[in-house]
């Protein structure tokens, strides 16, 4: 039996392959060892409660046992999977972070990369700008522009293009709008739903002050054309010092920046509250932040 070597597509193809199988299996043993790790707190907190019954001569120790043992489990179970809930919150806040980031540089790399094409292009022709502005167009599409069969999705005056990428310009503020309402529907729809869920209580009844700010500011974006009502600013709890009362909304580098840093602050706040952990070292205030264990991939 001859061996053949591998050419360069099934190279492609076994590398790919591999990617997948170890990325499917670092998930699989993330998720095992969180199953485990909250297996052996709700032992350890079930079996800690029923030695508590048992010591204590007062109490009928058939009953008060099982009751403690009982609801040692029943906690601890909830409190697990509502951490669970938490934590993926907190992931997809962060991912929306690392989109913006990573948003926003591209929008400065376009309007650096066209700024100097326009130069080139008066200097090449010898015209000036006037007061018509820059006469010059931009392209843009999803494929290569240049290839004969792309489709050209906007066709824009390079000031337009180049205000459009500029900071704080008319991308990044419907970026922002977008991530404001994305959170605040993950929140409303998944979070909040399965924290109820787990924690056995009304979806109503989970409350969440930060996630009420981006309601309104949901709202404003969606049905008031972007203007935030002042009923609407009366509202805001967090987030009332960012805006102002009838204005437009809008979001600029370093409020966007501590919308992120308040939501990071109370999804842990959040988290400790509905997990009972005691207050830490200078009180609820100065958390920041929280992070939940994942464990070591197998690799």
């Amino acid at each position: 039996m001859t061996h053949s070597p591998l050419n360069d597509t099934e190279r492609k193809a076994v590398e790919l392959a591999r990617s997948e199988l170890v990325t499917a299996e670092s998930r699989v043993y993330s998720s095992v060892l969180q199953t485990f790790r909250w297996l052996m707190a709700t032992l350890f907190a079930a079996n800690g409660g029923a030695l508590v019954a048992l010591a204590d001569k007062k109490l009928a120790v058939p009953v008060s046992a099982m009751a403690i043992f009982a609801m040692g489990l029943a906690l601890s179970l909830l409190m697990g999977t509502a951490s669970t809930f938490i934590r993926e919150l907190q992931d997809f806040l962060r991912a929306q972070k690392g989109a913006y980031s990573d948003a926003c540089a591209g929008f400065r790399r376009n309007e650096i990369t066209i700024r100097r094409q326009v130069s080139r292009v008066l200097k090449a022709t010898g015209r000036k700008i006037d007061d018509k502005g820059i006469p010059s167009v931009v392209t843009t599409s999803v494929e290569d522009p240049t290839a004969p069969d792309a489709i050209i999705q906007t066709i824009r005056l390079s000031r337009d293009y180049i205000e459009a990428n500029s900071r704080s310009g008319s991308n990044e503020q419907q970026l922002c709008r977008a991530i404001i309402v994305f959170i605040f529907t993950y929140w409303e729809e998944v979070t909040r739903y399965a924290c109820a869920k787990a924690l056995g209580i009304e979806k109503s009844e989970l409350k969440f002050p930060v996630a009420g700010d981006l309601r309104l500011l949901r709202h404003a974006i969606l049905h008031e054309h972007g203007v935030l009502t002042a009923a609407a600013h009366r509202k805001l709890e967090v987030l009332g010092e960012l805006f102002t009362a009838k204005s437009e909304l809008t979001f600029p580098h370093a409020k966007m920046h501590e919308i992120f840093r308040l939501l990071e602050k109370h999804i842990a706040l959040f988290a400790l509250e509905k997990l009972g952990v005691p207050e830490p070292p200078g009180g609820f205030e100065e958390v920041s932040q929280i992070a939940f264990g994942t464990g070591r991939p197998p690799f």
